[in-house]
């Protein structure tokens, strides 16, 4: 039957046999005592008391729940910016939508008459367009089946 020591109790196993022959012995710590210096405090924590385990429980229950509200809150923030862009897109297609009317009603031929009119405007006689090169047979630029005047 093997029995496991208790916390604080040290065990002896022969470790190997020193000059005189007789077996030298290491003391064995029970597994508390065993690991880094911080890892033995916790465990010595641990086996001694539940709080400590009840507190990291707490803390990390705490912590995700905050994380999750961090998340929540900038998703409704995005949300409600959404919402705000929106209505600001709306608004500016109305806007587009009246200027773009206006835009038409005074391009109107009669409209552009009335205009002329009231500034006492005369129209002009139909004009004819002259052009001038340098005696080389070029297309014009923007009519390539128009041949210059010489």
């Amino acid at each position: 039957m093997v029995v496991e020591p208790r916390m604080g109790e040290k065990t002896a196993v022969p470790r190997a046999r020193d000059a005189s022959g007789a077996d030298a012995f290491r003391v064995r710590r029970p597994m508390a005592h065993t690991g880094p210096p911080v890892l033995r405090r916790a465990k010595a924590i641990h086996e001694n008391s539940r709080v400590p385990g009840a507190v990291l429980l707490a803390a990390f229950t705490v912590t995700i729940l905050l994380l999750y509200l961090c998340a929540y809150a900038s998703v409704t923030a995005d949300g409600f910016e959404l919402s705000r862009l929106r209505i600001m897109n709306r608004d500016a297609d109305l806007r587009r939508d009246t200027l773009q009317a206006e835009i038409s009603r005074l391009s109107l031929p009669k409209t552009v008459a009335e205009r002329a009119a009231a500034l006492q405007m005369e129209q002009g006689t139909t004009g004819s367009v002259i052009l001038v090169s340098d005696g080389a047979d070029k297309a014009v630029p923007d009519s390539p089946t128009l041949k210059p005047i010489r």
